[in-house]
């Protein structure tokens, strides 16, 4: 739909903020644009804020909006013009997912669309990030990740989003080859690089020991099958047993738990099934546990303990 046809107020707003933009007053530009989205958001007062944002070198800001309307490019047929936007504004992480993101959910490429791809793929394999920005920012993760002092790993991680795919596993590998890695950065880390279009090998920490791993041995956390299965189990139970709700919610809390922790050898870890899905569903050790089981779930148990810990310091 064009603008003209919602209510003359967002004409007016797009018009100061043109204005504003003339007088070199890109804050109050962007004010006005932002109180037009909150108006309505016609997809091309999307496209116009865009534009803007591109135009003010404010890449943080454009990339939250084609994250939030992302949905609205693929409902209007512009999948190519919203993965341009995103090489314009360097949000090379996200473009990469793109692809394997959308085949995930069953969308039918078009030709032109898969055309589009490779060439930009072609574009991205010529970008080079210099070699100073990659050693500074695998220190800031390595630091924040594996340390109590080390800050935010959230600041850490948002910085790495500009990278290429090629980078990105540069910067991680330090973190994730860390014994001492915060399991939520190394869940957050494993499921970007899951949905990197290329095949990466890493080396991973695993309860004391060096795990190896190609990239297209995982999954994206989201599509865990674990996840699906307990869940339903949970659900039948409570559909069979009149279980309470609030028990339901319990088990399916303790469950993404678990995942966070056992990600990404979920498969391996949560077995077997049917003792961890009576653990996950009480909180406790099952009686019919052996002696073997016990210790398991008893080591995982300390893995949870220490995970609040760390998030209550």
């Amino acid at each position: 739909m064009k603008i003209t046809q919602y209510t003359e107020s967002i004409a007016n707003l797009v018009g100061l903020a043109q204005e504003a933009e003339q007088n070199k007053n890109s804050l109050q530009a962007k004010k006005y644009f932002q109180r037009a989205l909150e108006l309505a958001q016609p997809f091309e007062l999307v496209q116009q804020y865009f534009d803007f944002l591109q135009r003010s070198q404010d890449f943080a800001e454009a990339r939250q909006l084609l994250a939030d309307f992302k949905q609205e490019f693929l409902r209007n047929g512009q999948l190519t013009d919203y993965w341009q936007k995103l090489w314009l504004i360097a949000d090379y992480v996200v473009l990469d997912q793109s692809y394997q993101r959308l085949q995930y959910q069953h969308y039918q490429f078009s030709a032109a669309e898969k055309k589009q791809w490779q060439s930009l793929q072609q574009q991205l394999a010529t970008v080079v990030i210099e070699p100073d920005k990659i050693a500074q920012l695998t220190a800031n993760l390595l630091q924040a990740a594996t340390t109590k002092t080390g800050g935010n790993a959230a600041v850490a991680l948002a910085k790495m989003q500009s990278l290429t795919p090629d980078a990105y596993v540069q910067v991680a590998q330090p973190t994730l080859a860390s014994p001492t890695l915060n399991p939520e950065v190394r869940v957050k880390l494993l499921d970007e690089i899951s949905l990197f279009s290329a095949t990466y090998s890493l080396t991973l920490n695993w309860r004391g020991e060096v795990r190896l791993l190609t990239t297209d041995q995982l999954t994206p956390l989201q599509y865990v099958p674990e996840l699906e299965q307990f869940a339903v189990d949970f659900a039948q139970a409570q559909f069979d047993q009149a279980a309470d709700t609030v028990d339901q919610q319990l088990a399916m809390s303790n469950l993404l738990t678990y995942i966070l922790l056992t990600y990404p050898f979920c498969e391996q870890e949560l077995q077997p099934h049917e003792i961890w899905r009576q653990f996950l569903s009480k909180g406790q050790i099952p009686a019919t546990a052996n002696a073997k089981e016990v210790k398991e779930l008893s080591y995982w148990q300390e893995q949870e303990r220490n995970l609040l810990n760390n998030l209550n310091a």
